[in-house]
């Protein structure tokens, strides 16, 4: 449980680092207007639109991949987007997503500014039981506060936490959510 929670204090951090540009990868086309991304080390794929921009990372971030939005204009100074992190938590075999729910909230209630919980439940994705919760925070990104909204699921498979994180803006968050949720369900373990 102690690796989990340091996992999940990185999460916080992770949510306002989408804004680094690295490397991009080609991706296969699904459908007209989607993509498809497939990471094979870390066994999974997830679909795209094509107006969203890919960026895969290094092997020295905690995210794997990350998915923003098209630019909403000049004034646009948070791209919402997706990222992608997956993490060996040894020992793990008998941990079922409800045994972390709490820990999460907590954790989350503990560490985050203005933090809010709008919803939080266990559902069946990829063939097991993982945890979704939304929640609106206040985090800062340099000398800027942003008010920020985010959804998140989390699912063990085989030791390995997968975690899909759903950034945007308080004001902006409707606008992407739809394509963000369809993107979050595409995601696939193999």
């Amino acid at each position: 449980m102690k690796h989990f929670l340091i996992y999940i204090l990185s999460l916080m951090y992770i949510t306002t680092q989408a804004q680094r540009p690295v490397k991009t990868t080609a991706t296969n086309k699904v459908k007209s207007d989607f993509s498809i991304y497939t990471d094979a080390p870390n066994s999974f794929s997830l679909t795209y639109p094509n107006t969203w921009k890919i960026r895969v990372t290094d092997s020295s971030e905690k995210s794997k991949v990350f998915v923003k939005t098209p630019s909403e204009g000049i004034n646009d100074l948070f791209n919402e987007n997706i990222n992608v992190m997956v993490r060996f938590i040894p020992n793990a075999e008998n941990l079922s997503a409800k045994d972390f729910q709490q820990s999460i909230k907590t954790a989350l209630e503990d560490k985050l500014k203005n933090y809010t919980l709008l919803n939080d439940k266990i559902i069946k994705w990829n063939g097991v039981d993982a945890y979704h919760i939304e929640y609106k925070a206040t985090q800062k990104s340099g000398e800027v506060e942003i008010d920020l909204q985010i959804m998140q699921r989390l699912v063990l498979k085989k030791n390995y936490l997968y975690t899909v994180t759903y950034t945007a803006t308080q004001n902006s968050s409707k606008i992407f959510y739809d394509q963000a949720a369809e993107i979050v369900n595409s995601f696939k373990i193999k």
